[in-house]
């Protein structure tokens, strides 16, 4: 007897669930969306940025890093290294008309700009992380779900009967 299609595709799913999860879970990279116009014209308000997620590189003038300061994550491009004890870096956004008025240590870098997308690429992107896309994507699994551990269930019941 041959098997519904629905049956086939539900262990392809899970498969490639789990491996998109672990994928996403162990990369070394971090794609976040630019929020502020404060590095356009580089980085564009509402692209995605991939990031190496690295503080122990020394990185150089005119390289975008991202870094936390105030519980927040900002981008901006360095624009002097120094030593005061241990590495600093100044950084400043492309479009700002200062630097910033802290120095950025090494241990608070998450590490550097490597890619950005177009800012309608990243629409899509940022459609695919929103929370609501995750639940109707849960949503749907177990939706997909239900019918094979229903028919599952059943198979055992007929073979406990048969014995």
């Amino acid at each position: 007897m041959k098997k519904p299609a629905l049956t086939q595709l539900i262990p392809l799913c899970i498969a490639f669930f789990v491996f998109i999860t672990v994928l996403v879970l162990t990369s070394p990279y971090k794609l976040l969306a630019v929020k502020s116009g404060s590095m356009a014209p580089a980085l564009p308000t509402h692209s995605v940025i991939a990031i190496t997620k690295n503080n122990q590189h020394l990185f150089l003038p005119g390289e975008i890093i991202t870094y936390h300061t105030d519980g927040r994550l900002i981008t901006h491009r360095i624009i002097h290294v120094g030593f005061d004890g241990d590495v600093y870096y100044q950084t400043k956004g492309d479009a700002n008309h200062s630097p910033d008025s802290y120095h950025v240590r090494r241990p608070d870098v998450y590490g550097r700009v490597i890619y950005v997308t177009s800012p309608t690429l990243s629409a899509f992107i940022s459609l695919l992380y929103s929370p609501k896309t995750i639940r109707a994507i849960l949503i749907l699994f177990f939706i997909l779900l239900f019918p094979v551990i229903f028919n599952f269930h059943k198979n055992i019941r007929k073979l406990g009967k048969e014995t």
